[in-house]
């Protein structure tokens, strides 16, 4: 899929074998590093490390990258995509804000942008991120400023596929209840809420700060197990109510470090 789309961003698509020093060498001329594939997070964070196929002798580790901080002092890359699991994380507590993780490391080794992700991801969902990162990316040119719009558009894109999969949608909020503890847990956040019931659809606020109206009534549904369903759906903008423990926040993960 992504090579098919390089000769639209004017680029011409190389990919070297899976192996550490054919990758270096290939950084050294790239544009944009992007590599698929799977993160490995140590407990020293100088030992994570991207998983290739020598990864047994040769592994292109946090520390490695920063042994290789010059080679770029010239002629700065743009872009490293590392789409694998945990490639901004660290499991050393001491070390939170010091930044020790794979896309720290490729910034110092030159490139001027590095997206990563902050725990594990789905492939599903990195293939929907980069596919639309990639297409803003064509739209918006290949500059310093189209980096973030990118990835910010294809979270957003993510994140309305997400909610529409979930059923989110106004206080429309399916969820799927397996035993009688699940459906107690439900009702009783239901009745935490002080607003009655028949009221928790009218006069809410949306998104905008201004007043909605989403209808005079929201019910339960006791045999489809629909929670909080209005009658009137005025669209994705409206104020929700969203039972965090059912929800699939999968777009939140990926991040953006930049010039």
């Amino acid at each position: 899929m992504l090579e098919s789309m390089c000769p639209l961003l004017g680029l011409n698509p190389v990919r070297p074998p899976s192996r550490r020093k054919e990758v270096l060498l290939e950084l050294e001329t790239c544009k944009i590093f992007h590599f698929a594939g799977h993160g490995d997070l140590k407990s020293d964070p100088s030992k994570s490390y991207l998983l290739l196929e020598d990864w047994k002798k040769s592994r292109l580790t946090v520390k490695k990258l920063w042994e290789l901080n010059s080679k770029f002092s010239e002629n700065r890359p743009l872009l490293a995509f590392l789409s694998a699991c945990s490639t901004g994380a660290s499991k050393d507590e001491s070390l939170f804000h010091e930044a020790v993780h794979l896309i720290n490391a490729h910034k110092v080794l030159g490139f001027r942008h590095v997206i990563g992700t902050l725990w594990e991801v789905s492939d599903k969902h990195c293939v929907h991120i980069v596919k639309r990162f990639y297409e803003v990316l064509q739209k918006k040119g290949m500059e310093d400023s189209s980096i973030s719009l990118a990835l910010h558009e294809s979270i957003r894109s993510l994140r309305s596929s997400c909610l529409e999969e979930g059923g989110i949608r106004g206080f429309d909020f399916r969820a799927k209840l397996k035993n009688k503890a699940a459906k107690g847990r439900i009702q009783d956040e239901i009745e935490r809420i002080d607003t009655p019931l028949e009221r928790l659809a009218s006069n809410r606020t949306g998104d905008d700060g201004n007043e909605r109206d989403f209808g005079e009534k929201a019910d339960i549904d006791n045999t489809n197990h629909d929670i909080l369903k209005t009658q009137n759906d005025r669209g994705d903008r409206n104020a929700k109510i969203v039972l965090s423990s059912k929800a699939n926040f999968t777009w939140i993960p990926y991040v953006h470090y930049g010039v």
